[in-house]
């Protein structure tokens, strides 16, 4: 019976602590005092990672509910005026300013994690780091953060959504958490349940989300022109699972979605999305459980796309003959052919031709005829393209 006992009070005490879940949603405003956040954990244990350190502390609060992680943190600072708060826009250099940070080890496995940081501007910067230690920067969390500066302190929340976490590969209920402070203007970090980076310093906690729907994998494009965007998603349960959602891309109207999934079967979703280079682009894919009305799975990317295609013509006026000539950059390691149109300015097709680049930079010779005053000549390499127009002249020399 002692022995019996003895076990069952060792496992209760190994058993990895619950997150909370809170009552309500906090409002992720920066401001301190709603009430959500008496239902939360208060840590207030944070520690250096050097012998110097200054004597300014933190406390954070969190919590969650079926959807979100909640964090609130108060960072005492000793100039308020100089908080380092460079940042504005996502994905820049905030783990240069003074900031806090979130590191989850979603799958429990101690393999790989993401990160989310926030500045008092509530700019977010967010990243995945592979099981290779690669970090995948495109990775986007989707999380909001709001912040407020106070007499002798910074005050920032945070909202991290749950399904941009992937967690339907967990199924034992533990991640690994830690949380950190950062004053750059001090050069002192500080942190609470593990160390920066370190995944195996990490406090184990309880999170029983069970989430049904995994992404197994995904494919897009980081250039401008029309790509698709393909996802591959999972039901991880042995039932079928119905789900409702949306696909938006920027500048585009939302698209519905409906799908059925048999149990622990995979299906592919296609997009095709435009993408202007040189401006933002957002690609956002949200799923729900339909039986439960809950956020199953959410993607969200934001970037600039660049050009993959730069066609620049020896002369856009030529002799009535002379062939066409342009100097054509690819951004990549060309793999696909380069294919032109020559067209009558009322877009009529009157010749077409295939070159095939084995290198990024390439010379091409077009020729258009003897008859064609004007032309419009197309330019496409995958999903970008670019049209040049011509005017042909005589030659005083014939």
């Amino acid at each position: 019976m002692k022995f019996l006992l003895l076990m069952m009070l060792t496992t209760a005490a190994l058993a990895a602590p619950a997150i909370p879940i809170l009552p309500c949603e906090p409002d992720i405003d920066g401001r301190p005092g709603d009430p959500a956040w008496e239902a939360a954990v208060c840590q207030t244990d944070f520690r250096s990672t050097q012998e110097y350190s200054s004597p300014y502390q933190a406390k954070v609060w969190y919590g969650r509910n079926q959807t979100h992680f909640f964090a609130a943190f108060r960072c005492e600072h000793g100039d308020v005026a100089n908080i380092v708060q460079k940042c504005r826009e996502k994905d820049s250099a905030v783990y240069f300013d003074d900031c806090v940070e979130v590191f989850f080890d979603a799958t429990g496995q101690r393999q790989d994690y993401y990160q989310i940081l926030a500045n008092v501007q509530g700019a977010i910067y967010d990243q995945y780091v592979d099981r290779h230690g690669r970090n995948i920067i495109s990775w986007d969390s989707d999380a909001r953060a709001a912040g407020s500066i106070l007499e002798g302190e910074f005050y920032l929340e945070l909202s991290i959504p749950l399904a941009s976490l992937n967690f339907a590969g967990n199924r034992s209920g533990e991640i690994g958490l830690a949380l950190c402070r950062t004053l750059n203007y001090y050069k002192d970090w500080k942190y609470v349940y593990g160390k920066y980076h370190q995944i195996d310093t990490w406090t184990r906690f309880a999170l029983p989300v069970q989430l049904p729907l995994s992404l197994e994998d995904f494919q897009g494009s980081r250039f401008g022109g029309q790509h698709n965007w393909r996802f591959t998603v999972k039901n991880t349960l042995p039932q079928p699972l119905t789900l409702t959602g949306s696909f938006q891309a920027s500048g585009e109207q939302e698209l519905p979605l409906q799908l059925s999934l048999p149990a622990g079967q995979s299906q592919e979703l296609t997009f095709a999305v435009q993408q202007p280079p040189g401006i933002r682009t957002e690609i956002r894919l949200l799923l729900q459980n339909r039986a439960e009305q809950r956020e199953v799975l959410r993607f969200y990317r934001a970037f600039i796309p660049e050009k993959l295609l730069d066609a620049i013509p020896l002369s856009t006026v030529l002799y009535r003959g002379e062939d066409f000539q342009a100097e054509v950059y690819i951004n990549e390691a060309p793999d696909a052919p380069l294919q032109t149109q020559v067209l009558t300015p009322d877009r009529r097709v009157i010749r077409e031709q295939k070159f095939q680049p084995d290198q990024r930079r390439s010379h091409i010779s077009l020729p258009l005829g003897a008859d064609l005053r004007q032309a419009i000549i197309i330019l496409q390499y995958k999903g970008s393209s670019q049209d040049v127009k011509i005017t042909t002249v005589d030659s005083p020399w014939r």
